[in-house]
């Protein structure tokens, strides 16, 4: 893990790919669980990195489950939790 999302991004398809590789059909990543991290790992939903995990899920078959993904709600100055599936169809989901 780093604090830089490219690299842990690059990490992840490769982890994808490996996985798929052996004959995963489902994986799962978790958040961070220091809640002091929760506002300086959130982000927009779809972005950047539901938009890798969607492609590696596609590109190799399988689908993704992520941990709690919090989402930057400007219009409400908070933070909300959601959990990230991908693959199969869809691009992405949240729930």
């Amino acid at each position: 893990m780093s604090k830089i999302k490219a690299d842990n991004l690059g990490r992840a398809q490769k982890l994808v790919k490996e996985a798929a590789g052996q004959g995963a059909k489902v994986e799962c990543f978790n958040s961070p669980y220091g809640t002091g991290f929760f506002a300086e790992y959130a982000e927009k939903i779809p972005g950047e990195s539901t938009r890798v995990l969607s492609e590696a899920a596609r590109d190799c078959g399988v689908y993704l489950v992520g941990g709690e993904t919090l989402r930057h709600k400007p219009a409400c100055k908070r933070l909300l939790g959601y959990c990230l599936f991908v693959g199969g169809a869809s691009q992405w989901d949240v729930s």
